[in-house]
């Protein structure tokens, strides 16, 4: 563009034009959201299964389920660890109360969300 050439643009601030040219996505905001709470919940959740059945188990995915719900997956921590998959389910509804109240001291939300357990039955590498 050669001096005597006038564009619409001209006298614009460069940082506005290119605000304008890129769309908001109020969709990344929420992804990026969720998956914040997501991680702030799995790291609550495991420093918070204690002693007992559920030591011995590491959360290996949070996914939001429907409403204010999260269905948090465990997997035992050690390869060749025996257990019944109900029992685990049974003993971390049982600490759910206290699970939430955990999380609750840990975000900044309205409302705590009610968890969800699934327990796996074959082994993997844990993530930490």
């Amino acid at each position: 563009m050669g001096l005597s050439e006038i564009s619409a643009a001209d006298g614009l601030d460069p940082r506005l034009e290119r605000r304008k040219s890129q769309p908001r996505s109020g969709k990344n905001k929420a992804n990026h959201s969720a998956l914040r709470l997501d991680g702030q919940i799995a790291k609550c959740i495991r420093a918070s299964l204690g002693d007992g059945l559920l030591a011995n188990f590491d959360v290996v995915g949070i996914e939001p389920a429907q409403g204010n719900n999260f269905l948090v997956t465990l997997g035992p921590a050690l390869p060749d660890l025996d257990y019944d998959p109900s029992q685990v389910v049974l003993v971390a509804n049982d600490r759910e109360g206290y699970l939430r109240s955990e999380i609750a001291c840990s975000i900044n939300r309205k409302r705590v969300p009610n968890l969800t357990f699934r327990v796996l039955t074959h082994t993997y590498t844990p993530n930490r």
